[in-house]
């Protein structure tokens, strides 16, 4: 039942998010060729049409970004806190599932928009100095771990990329849920809802710096041999404990609505 909440949950949400990266990603193109041909033409002066192009590129994938966000609160609040609610909790269907439908799908589309954000920039930085920059982030650590007096090796560029995937990717789902249980608890009170969610996730996002203050504390209690070890070290560490930091939102979520919801 998990695969058919995730696929109507799916189709609903692209109706909205595939048309805005399609578009964000024609203006990105758009404004690239105008800035490439106006900079054959007239040196490095950019035009006013390739100016234009780029604003509305930029607005393109702003509301994308934004869109994300809103969307992920709007399907969680209307289908289970608002008048589908009612439906959609009696179905038989655990609220485990309902739950886990939402965070899903939600967590692919941040995904999806940060990986059509960093397109973006590529596109935009085609024939331009942005892709000499990688080699020199590799000699910068190289450098560092020279100074440092080490021999390993620095991070190969797949498992830097598989690090920062797995940081992103814990980062999505504890965003998420911090709205979902703010929501919950706001919407478990019979007045003032919306305002009560607010003040619930300004509270709660200001609780999720616990993790990381957190990892300060435990790295400091175990020492890496290497710079690239106390790297590997602290990442895993903040990695962890926003793990446990995700499973406790998800906890109080699925308590919330299951004990607590209030759809008066």
């Amino acid at each position: 039942m998990l695969t058919k909440l995730m696929k109507y949950e799916l189709k609903a949400t692209a109706r909205v998010m595939v048309p805005l990266y399609g578009l964000a990603a024609f203006l990105a193109c758009v404004a690239q060729m105008t800035l490439w041909e106006f900079a054959v033409e007239s040196g490095n002066n950019p035009h006013g049409v390739s100016l234009l192009f780029l604003v509305a590129a930029a607005a393109a994938m702003g509301a994308a970004i934004a869109v994300t966000v809103v969307l992920m609160i709007q399907r969680f609040r209307s289908n289970l806190l608002g008048n589908e609610g009612h439906v959609m909790l009696t179905l038989p269907v655990s609220v485990h599932q309902h739950i886990l439908s939402k965070l899903i799908v939600a967590v692919l589309w941040m995904m999806a928009t940060w990986f059509v954000l960093f397109e973006f920039f590529m596109v935009l930085g085609f024939r331009s100095t942005i892709w000499s920059a990688f080699p020199q982030f590799q000699e910068a650590f190289s450098n560092y771990l020279a100074t440092a007096g080490t021999t390993v090796p620095p991070l190969s560029w797949g498992g830097s990329t598989a690090l920062s995937f797995g940081a992103l990717l814990v980062a999505a789902a504890d965003l998420c849920l911090e709205f979902y249980v703010a929501l919950a608890l706001g919407y478990s009170f019979h007045k003032h809802k919306g305002l009560l969610s607010a003040a619930f996730f300004l509270i709660i996002h200001l609780a999720g710096n616990i993790p990381l203050a957190l990892e300060n504390i435990v790295s400091s209690l175990f020492s890496a041999q290497t710079p690239t070890g106390a790297y590997l070290m602290d990442a895993g560490i903040a990695i962890l404990l926003c793990l446990l930091w995700a499973a406790v939102l998800y906890a109080v979520t699925h308590y919330t609505l299951k004990h607590r919801l209030n759809l008066a």
